[in-house]
């Protein structure tokens, strides 16, 4: 068997096995956004700080799956600017949910400002059009 052989075989086993788990990503994320539908009851029953609390699971919720989302798009489109997507929504997500300090404020500003120039003069061109 040749080298070329072989490494198509193998570049169509990857391939096979990424489906496999975009798949897997795409059911969880289905399966999330119906059992999100569990927090709008509870933001609207709740007051006060009991409610910022729901609010605030309820948005780490809805971006983790905007995350796997993304993750989706990677996997099949092995795109630059979407990896800085996924980052930029991950960064995002803890910035909402996570911070505790202005440090934590000036640092996630400071790095979606990175990814923000990093996607507007890094990403290719033909990338852009594309998203």
């Amino acid at each position: 068997m040749e080298k070329k052989d072989i490494e198509g075989k193998l570049i169509k086993i990857a391939y096979i096995l990424e489906v496999i788990v975009v798949i897997f990503i795409t059911i969880a994320v289905l399966a999330g956004l119906i059992n999100m539908v569990k927090y709008l009851p509870e933001i609207f029953s709740h007051g006060g700080r009991a409610g910022f609390e729901v609010f605030t699971d309820f948005l780490s919720y809805a971006m983790l799956l905007v995350v796997g989302v993304e993750l989706i798009f990677i996997i099949f489109t092995h795109s630059v600017t979407h990896t800085l997507h996924l980052v930029l929504f991950s960064v995002s997500r803890k910035l909402l949910i996570y911070t505790h300090s202005a440090l934590d404020l000036l640092l996630g500003a400071l790095a979606i400002t990175i990814i923000f120039v990093a996607i507007k003069y890094l990403t290719p061109i033909e990338e852009k059009d594309n998203v």
